[in-house]
């Protein structure tokens, strides 16, 4: 069974890189991160994010629970359009909202709908991309 410690050594030299060189990278040391890859300690939330984020993979990729590097658990999932809908509701359902202590115009909740709906377009065809490798 793979281990943390593996996928680390294995996704820097899938790099090419030396433990001093991921150190220089990382802004950290090479007898920590060989502590690492030697499985004698694990890095921190903080150490293990920078690492995740490094080698563009998942921290449930780097603790071996899945293989997709990629794949992010169903915890970390947040339907967006699903929030929405359910904010919409509520909103419905109370008649009105405010901003800023003002309640807004129907013109103005239809141009803040769809500055929302930009923005979720954007941030879908970037996410899109990502998984794309592009």
């Amino acid at each position: 069974m793979e281990t943390l410690s593996m996928r680390l050594k294995a996704l820097r030299k899938e790099r090419g890189l030396t433990l001093e060189e991921l150190a220089k990278e990382l802004d950290t040391t090479k007898v920590t991160l060989s502590r690492y890859e030697n499985g004698i300690r694990e890095p921190k939330g903080e150490t293990l994010n920078k690492l995740a984020n490094y080698f563009n993979v998942s921290t449930d990729y780097l603790f071996a629970r899945t293989d997709d590097k990629n794949y992010i658990s169903d915890e970390g999932i947040a339907d967006v359009k699903l929030e929405m809908d359910k904010m919409l509701k509520k909103i419905g359902a109370h008649g009105s909202l405010m901003f800023d202590g003002e309640p807004m115009t129907d013109e103005e909740l239809d141009s803040f709908l769809q500055s929302m709906e930009v923005v979720l377009t954007l941030a879908k065809k970037k996410q899109e991309s990502k998984l794309r490798g592009k």
